[in-house]
Order: structure tokens, then C-alpha cells, then sequence
């Protein structure tokens, strides 16, 4: 969400101190800005504050406009931002397929399929072809590679929290509420554990107890590599939930009850690119954290799932959380019988690696398939065939060769 606050100062205002590490926008400089978000933007008289990223600003500046109703934007329904009547027009009637596009207040979509450096030119085009000068047009960057004790005391994104306590509402001084706190600051960049116990605000806590903590929190994801992150540093959570939902559902319709971090992030890059996009989601492993997070910490929407990297269960699974354990499941469908070619395609279309049947079965090291033909295996369990009847079996072996 985009906050847009009138205010009294003078452009100037907005430059009279400027942390380390942000950037300004020169209107030749765009290069600068390839690995950056925005942290903040004035045209005129109007600050736009918790701009997530490049997409959303070009979003908040294009509604800004549409609230005010610029004359100057009827032409844009029939031409682009460079008055080319031949071209694309800047508003468009539908969603180009395909592509990341956002929907407006308007009922027309914007394209937002742009790089970074793209996206900062569209929003000084956009800007000035609205009327704004350079002099009014103020745009600041901040790299996304700058680590927690580099990151502004006034960070991009985020309000930093409240140091006024009230009757209705003091702070807690809980060290899970204060971690809470802390990470927020630092947005999708998050913190690991070692930087928080490294830190002035936390000095003194060992690592299992900040840890145990943050894995306690309600508000934390853990993602990749040991980062934490607060989960209002994304963008649209909630509604990628219902859509990651609506995902998982599809799978477990079409696949027993499973689904993977590879489906997951299959179907998600079609349905939910925007929201990859703005949040940095960018593998499996990452959304299959996110994920995580929803349905198992969170339990969104009162959905809670079974998770073991990288599988997905709509229900805890009465077999081990593997490639072998899920060749069980289909055995046990299909009368205790495992057809080669049936399990080929489940392994295919459930993007898991195939590899060798025999291999992923243990055939020659373990007992729980049996091999009755090249193309066929047999559960064993479905013939009886458990640790008390080959311990019958060898005792009766035994008292045979006695005899």
C-alpha cells in the first residue's frame, strides 16, 4: 500500500539530509538505480511514502494522477507515454499475456514488464508528460545489497516503530516482540541470527535463545540461508495467500494430496509473477518458505499443511516425507502394485527427478518393494510380508536343515 502525503515543504526540503547510501535520480544517472528500490519520491508538493519497489511507485504515480484528473492522461488511452498513436497506448484495455501488468483504479492495465532502469525512465517520461518539472520530480534509491549495519536508520518501506508509549498501548518488552520490531526495519533483506546478536540493540543474547524466539514468532519467516524476515515487509501477502492456496488445492486434487516446491513455484510464476517479482521470490526454495509460513506457522485461513522440503501434503503423510515414500502411497492406490510406467509419469509430472526406479525402491537393499518383473513391483507389505513373518520364516528354515 502507498501512502501519499500533502505537505507544506518545498522540494528542496526532501534533499536537506540524505543517509548514506541513498541515491538521487539526476535524469541521466538511471543506470544507478539497477539493483535498488525506491526509498523516496516527491512530485511537487505531494511526498509518496512505503513504495515497495519501482513497479509500485510507477502504480502510485499513475493513480496520483487519475485522483487528480490530469487532462493530459485522456490522450493516453489511445497513444503511448512518446505520442505515438501507432504504438501501444499507455492504458491498455486488457492484460498482455504473458506479461507483469496491474489493473488500476481506471479499469485499464499498465505494462510493468520492465527492468529496474526501465521502469525509473518510465516514471520520469510519465512524470513530465503530466507537467511536473525536474525541479519538482525528487526520486531517491537505496541498493538492495546493503547489509543490516549499513541499511538507513530510516529504512525504505517501513515506519519505523514507535518509541511513545500510551496507556492503550505500550510497547512490549518481550524479546520476541522486540525482534519483531528490529527485523522490520530491515525489510526483505531481513537479518540473520549471527547479525542480531552481533548487534548493539541485542548484545548480550546467545544464539539458541534468539533463534528459538524468532522460530516462535508468529510474524517471522525464515527463509534461505538462514534470513529472517517480517512478514509485512511483503507485498500482498494475503492475497498471494489465497492464491497459493487456490494452487495447492489444484495439486492435491490432481496428485493424492501433494504437491512440491517445484509445482509450487511452477504454477506461481504464471499466477503470481508480480508478487514474485515485488518480493524477490526468486526460486522455489524461497516461495516454498513463504509458503511454509502460511500454512504451517500461520495456519491462513484455518489450512494447515505438512511440509518437508521439498515436499507439500494436505495431510501428515502415513509413509516417510520421500521420493521412495511417495512411490508407496501410489503402490498402496493400486493394490500394493507398482507399475513402472505409472510411476515414471508421476515422478514426470510432478517435476521430481526419476533417476533409477530400482534406486529410489532400494531394490536389493531393502524390503519394502519387491521386483516381480522388470516392469513391476510389489509392495510388500500388501503379500504380509513384515519383520515378525521373516523372522517365522528364517526359524522355520532353521528347524528344516536341523531336522
Amino acid at each position: 500500500m502507498t501512502d501519499h502525503t500533502r505537505t507544506d515543504y518545498a522540494p528542496s526540503h526532501a534533499k536537506s539530509h540524505v543517509p548514506d547510501g541513498w541515491i538521487r535520480f539526476n535524469f541521466t544517472n538511471a543506470d544507478e538505480f539497477k539493483e535498488t528500490y525506491p526509498v523516496f519520491c516527491c512530485l511537487g508538493r505531494i511526498i509518496m511514502r512505503r513504495c515497495e519497489n519501482w513497479r509500485r511507485l510507477l502504480v502510485a504515480v499513475v493513480e496520483h494522477e487519475l485522483s487528480a484528473h490530469n487532462p493530459k492522461l485522456e490522450a493516453l488511452y489511445h497513444e503511448s507515454l512518446a505520442g505515438q498513436k501507432n504504438a501501444r497506448p499507455f492504458f491498455l484495455k486488457n492484460k498482455l499475456s504473458g506479461l507483469i501488468c496491474m489493473q488500476l483504479s481506471n479499469g485499464h492495465y499498465i505494462n510493468l514488464n520492465y527492468s529496474i532502469v526501465q521502469l525509473v525512465n518510465v516514471i520520469k517520461n510519465f512524470c513530465l508528460y503530466c507537467g511536473y518539472t525536474k525541479e519538482e520530480i525528487v526520486m531517491y534509491g537505496v541498493p538492495k545489497n546493503l547489509t543490516t549495519s549499513q541499511t538507513p536508520a530510516n529504512p525504505p518501506h517501513q515506519t519505523p516503530p514507535s518509541t511513545t508509549q500510551t496507556p492503550s498501548s505500550a510497547r512490549s518488552n518481550t524479546l520476541t516482540e522486540k525482534l519483531e520490531s528490529y527485523i522490520l526495519m530491515f525489510g526483505l533483506h531481513g537479518a540473520s541470527v549471527t547479525e542480531i546478536i552481533i548487534s548493539s540493540v541485542f548484545h548480550g543474547s546467545t544464539y539458541s535463545i534468539v533463534a528459538k524466539a524468532l522460530d516462535d514468532s508468529p510474524n517471522i519467516i525464515h527463509l534461505p540461508s538462514d534470513r529472517f524476515v517480517h512478514a509485512d515487509s511483503f507485498v500482498d501477502l494475503d492475497e498471494a495467500a489465497d492464491t497459493i492456496s487456490s494452487i495447492l488445492r489444484s495439486h492435491f486434487m490432481h496428485f493424492n494430496g501433494y504437491s512440491n516446491s517445484q509445482l509450487l513455484y511452477s504454477a506461481a510464476s504464471r499466477e503470481l509473477s508480480m508478487f514474485l517479482n515485488d518480493n524477490a521470490c526468486d526460486d522455489p526454495d524461497k516461495l516454498f518458505a513463504v509458503t511454509r509460513f502460511l500454512f504451517e506457522k500461520r495456519n491462513y485461513a484455518g489450512k494447515h499443511f505438512t511440509f518437508s522440503a521439498p515436499h507439500i501434503f494436505e495431510n501428515p503423510p502415513d509413509f516417510s516425507p520421500t521420493t521412495k515414500g511417495l512411490m508407496l502411497s501410489l503402490a498402496r492406490l493400486h493394490g500394493g502394485i507398482l507399475h513402472a510406467d505409472e510411476a515414471k509419469t508421476f515422478l514426470q509430472q510432478t517435476m521430481l527427478t526419476s533417476g533409477s526406479l530400482n534406486q529410489i525402491l532400494q531394490i536389493g537393499s531393502e524390503n519394502t518393494f519387491l521386483l516381480y518383473d522388470p516392469e513391476t513391483y510389489i509392495l510388500s507389505e500388501s503379500l504380509g510380508i513384515d519383520s515378525e513373518y521373516c523372522t517365522a520364516l528364517h526359524k522355520r528354515l532353521d528347524d528344516l536343515f536341523r531336522s
